[in-house]
C-alpha cells in the first residue's frame, strides 16, 4: 500500500512564512516603542501588514530585542531581517551578500532637549552637560567629537530608558532616534520636547534585508512593486506618524 504523503508548511515561533516559496523565508523582527511591537500596532508593523496584502502574501513575525536579531541574521538563522538599514546599522552582519528592499521609512539621528533647555542645542561647550544615547549608538563618529566628546556620557539600553533619563532630570540632553523620542514625549504628556532640526547626526533609511538566495531575491523583487505603489500614491507617508511629515529628511526615500 503505497502512503500518500502531503507537505506541510509551519509557520513556528518566531518567524514568517513567505508562502509562495516551497521553503519559508524566515524574518525576525527588531523590537522598537512605537515602531515595530510586540501587538502588531507599531507604524511599520503596519506598513509590512499594507505591503503584504498588495504584494497577495502572508507575513506573520514576532519581534524580538536588537542583539537577539542580530545575532539570528548574523549566523542565518533567519533569511531576512524586520527592518535592515541602508548603512548597514540594523544588519551590521559580516555577511556582504546581501539583497535589500526599496526603503519603507526613516530615522534620523538628532539632539534633544526640553524647550526650556533649548539653548543646549547650538551650545559649542558640554564640559558640564550630561548628555543620554541609547548603547548602540555610540557607534555613531559624532558622538566622539565636539561638542560631544567632553560631556558626560550616560548609556541608556533603550529609547524608553533614554527618554526616562530626559524626563526625571538624569540628563540635560540626550541623542536618539526621530520620530522615536517624539512618539515617547507624546505617550508620556510630556513638557514640550526641541531637537535640532537643521543638523542631522545620522540619516538611516529603513529597508527588508535578506541573504541574497533566489527565493529572497524573488521576494524582494515582489515587495518593491508594492513599496514602490505606495510611495507614489502617497499610502507610505500617510502611514508614518502625524508629525514626521515636515521634514523632508525623511522622504522621498533614495533607492537602495
Amino acid at each position: 500500500m503505497k502512503r500518500a504523503v502531503y507537505p506541510l508548511i509551519l509557520a513556528i515561533g518566531l518567524f514568517t512564512s513567505y508562502c509562495q516559496a516551497e521553503t519559508p523565508i524566515k524574518f525576525a523582527g527588531v523590537l522598537a516603542e512605537k515602531i515595530q511591537q510586540h501587538d502588531k500596532q507599531g507604524y511599520l508593523d503596519k506598513i509590512y501588514q499594507e505591503i503584504a496584502r498588495r504584494s497577495n502574501l502572508t507575513i506573520n513575525y514576532d519581534v524580538m530585542p536588537m542583539a537577539r536579531t542580530m545575532s539570528l541574521f548574523d549566523h542565518k538563522k533567519i533569511d531576512c531581517l524586520l527592518p535592515g538599514s541602508s548603512n548597514r546599522y540594523f544588519d551590521r552582519t559580516k555577511q556582504h551578500d546581501i539583497v535589500r528592499s526599496q526603503a519603507i521609512s526613516a530615522l534620523l539621528l538628532f539632539k534633544f532637549t526640553f524647550e526650556r533647555n533649548q539653548a543646549l542645542l547650538a551650545a559649542q561647550d558640554l564640559a558640564d552637560v550630561n548628555i543620554g544615547y541609547v548603547r548602540n549608538i555610540k557607534m555613531f563618529n559624532a558622538l566622539n567629537m565636539p561638542p560631544f566628546d567632553n560631556a558626560t556620557h550616560i548609556v541608556a539600553s533603550h529609547h524608553r530608558h533614554l527618554f526616562d533619563m530626559l524626563h526625571f532630570g538624569r540628563t540635560e540632553l540626550i541623542v536618539g532616534w526621530y520620530p522615536v523620542v517624539n512618539m515617547l514625549a507624546t505617550a508620556r504628556n510630556s513638557e514640550r520636547v526641541s531637537f535640532d532640526a537643521e543638523h542631522v547626526l545620522s540619516t538611516d533609511y529603513l529597508v527588508v534585508s535578506c541573504h541574497r538566495s533566489d527565493k529572497t531575491e524573488a521576494f524582494i523583487e515582489t515587495i518593491n512593486k508594492a513599496i514602490n505603489s505606495m510611495w507614489q500614491d502617497g499610502t507610505m507617508i500617510a502611514m508614518h506618524p502625524n508629525g514626521t511629515h515636515h521634514l523632508k529628511a525623511l522622504f522621498p526615500p533614495p533607492a537602495m
